[in-house]
Parts: C-alpha cells; structure tokens; sequence
C-alpha cells in the first residue's frame, strides 16, 4: 500500500515562506536546509518548503492542485485570525462539504490550503 512521507511545499522566496507559514499558520521551523529547503515540524508526513523560481498561477476550482488540509476545532474563529493577519481567503464564509465545513487560501506564493472542521 503506498504510504505519503514527504510534502514539498514550492515557495519563491524560502525566508519569507519560512515567516509565513510559522508566524501564520504556527508551525514551527524544525530543520534549516539552504539553500533550498527547510523542514517544518509536524507529525508523521514530513513537511517540506522548497525554493522555487517563481510563484504558482493556478486558480483554484479552474486548475488541477493538489491542497493541503489543516484541522481546525473553531472554523469561525481560525476564520477571523487569518482575516486579522491579512491572508488572501478564497471564500467569505466556511464551505459545506460532506467531511465537514472548510474554507481555502493562498499562501504568499500562490499555494492553496484549506482549513477544516471536520464533522464529528
């Protein structure tokens, strides 16, 4: 059975991606790689930024992409603290689907994530 061990996450610029998804999104920066890379701390799937040349221009729902789905409790409240720290939300309000209610954003470099409350 195939088992995922590794996401590349593909930024143009690994310093700012290094802010961003730390003071963002609260990950913790778990190994430094330059000049290419850096490991962020997370269970089980390696999480990795890797240097780019340039950000992405695909357009979510339009474009093939893969997202990543981070777990949240509170959809509202995560909601509101990404709208404090200016994030580009690609709703205005959570999403149903059948898993639970999410809402999907950019990174500074294009890639899309979404936050999920999953349904108990």
């Amino acid at each position: 059975m195939p088992q995922i061990r590794l996401i590349n996450i593909y930024v143009s610029d690994l310093e700012q991606a290094k802010l961003w998804y730390c003071e963002i999104l609260g990950f913790e920066l778990a190994q430094d790689l330059p000049p290419l890379a850096a490991q962020l701390k997370h269970e089980g799937i390696i999480l990795l930024l890797h240097k780019a040349e340039r950000p992405t221009e695909s357009t979510f729902w339009t474009d093939s992409m893969v997202t990543l789905a981070i777990p949240t409790d509170d959809i509202r409240k995560d909601i509101a603290e990404l709208r404090n720290k200016n994030v580009e939300l690609l709703h205005d309000e959570p999403q149903y689907s059948p898993f639970g209610d999410w809402i999907a954003f950019k990174d500074p470099f294009g890639n899309v994530l979404e936050l999920v409350q999953f349904e108990r």
